[in-house]
């Protein structure tokens, strides 16, 4: 198998406040860190910077392309709000920002981009998709650059070529011994 997959042990979910989970993907060539994340609107906000400030450095600090995908409850579409200016100022403080730049979720009263897509990785893509079952949007980030798909697995049949066996086939051969 040409993938291996590693959990991330996050030791900072808290629930409520900073609910994580991670997984390295890891080829030959590659490495990437996906990392779910989700903060309730009830949860406490402090906590939940201190907490994500504490995995950007971990990621941070391991020189590895990552993807943090998740329900943020902070709403990317609101520049002028407390918890959008911390937000954004702690990503840029990595040299990061958030991806997801459109509503994610729709009601009937509000509209907000609430879900969203942070990495360090310059060639993503990333898309809101409606997929009618919930009252959020999915998001789709599409990563350009680095190679997870399986490789093929490639049947090889190498005859060995050595004097002995050569020799064993044209005794056989000789006889007639019916191995063909």
């Amino acid at each position: 198998q040409h993938f291996s997959f590693v959990p991330l042990p996050i030791q900072e979910s808290i629930e409520k406040d900073f609910e994580a989970v991670g997984i390295k993907i890891q080829t030959k060539t590659s490495k990437l860190v996906v990392i779910g994340l989700y903060r309730s609107p009830s949860g406490n906000e402090d906590i939940f910077f201190s907490k994500f400030e504490h995995l950007l450095s971990s990621l941070t600090n391991q020189s590895q392309v990552f993807v943090i995908m998740g329900d943020f409850n902070i709403d990317a579409l609101d520049n002028d709000h407390h918890s959008t200016i911390r937000l954004v100022d702690l990503l840029r403080s990595y040299d990061l920002e958030l991806l997801v730049n459109s509503p994610t979720r729709v009601t009937a009263t509000t509209t907000s981009a609430i879900d969203n897509i942070v990495t360090n990785h310059l060639s993503v893509a990333v898309h809101v998709v409606n997929t009618a079952i919930s009252d959020h949007y999915g998001q789709e980030a599409v990563i350009s650059g680095i190679q997870l798909k399986r490789e093929p697995k490639i049947k090889q049949t190498i005859r060995d070529l050595r004097p002995e066996n050569i020799a064993h086939l044209n005794t056989s051969l000789s006889k007639g011994d019916g191995i063909f």
